[in-house]
């Protein structure tokens, strides 16, 4: 299959995905610009979660070759972290992070933004099929993770204690990777049916979990008319 095409299929779950979150934002929706800024930022993060993964893998070996260590820690913790560091260090300071549920938006945009680069890397090496098993699982989860992380992000943006703050996050961080690292899990220590079985429970979990989540965060929004 043509390069262009398969780039095209990698492409479209994190950008339908993105809109399918943005979409959400339904009391005071984020600029456009913003929105598409942080998906870049996420494209970019990419390569620095590259090569921390790779130095940890040289680094510790007995750690990346155990299916916990690599799953939990060189993948899930380093792209998590990652991911949540260049959030912190842009779109939390915007002025337009005005409302707990931009946490959620932001977040889905770096994920879903680091998921299509990863996407691509791997559909180019696998192809279609790499491509379908991908959209159903990897992709989602990707943006479900940030989901999760976002809703603690922005409520650690509006929270009145300063003590509240960075234990909020933590907690976002922690989650987000608990549920990166046992997808990971599952796919290095499992195989055929079981696998599919296992990620699409892990997958309804999450979805029933994020939107309940986002339903608090847009209640907890300022915006609303009383």
């Amino acid at each position: 299959m043509h390069a262009a095409l398969l780039v095209a299929f990698a492409l479209t779950p994190p950008i339908l995905l993105m809109v399918f979150f943005y979409l959400q934002d339904r009391v005071e929706p984020e600029p456009h610009a913003h929105v598409l800024g942080a998906f870049a930022i996420g494209i970019m993060a990419v390569a620095p979660a590259l090569v921390f993964e790779q130095r940890l893998e040289y680094s510790l070996p007995l750690l990346a070759a155990s299916p916990v260590g690599d799953a939990y820690v060189i993948a899930a913790f380093v792209e998590e972290s990652t991911k949540l560091g260049l959030l912190m260090a842009s779109a939390y300071t915007w002025a337009e992070f005005d409302e707990p549920f931009d946490g959620i938006v932001y977040a889905t945009a770096v994920s879903l933004g680091f998921a299509a680069t990863e996407n691509a890397l791997y559909v180019l090496r696998g192809g279609a099929s790499v491509a379908a098993l991908r959209a159903l699982f990897t992709v989602p989860g990707h943006g479900l993770c940030g989901a999760l992380a976002g809703y603690y992000v922005g409520h650690a943006k509006f929270a009145k204690s300063p003590l509240r703050k960075p234990l909020l996050i933590a907690i976002g961080l922690v989650a987000a990777t608990v549920v990166h690292g046992t997808f990971d899990y599952v796919i290095l220590v499992t195989s055929g049916w079981l696998t599919l079985a296992l990620l699409a429970l892990i997958s309804v979990a999450m979805w029933v979990l994020v939107l309940h989540r986002m339903r608090r965060a847009r209640a907890a929004s300022p915006f609303l008319v009383q």
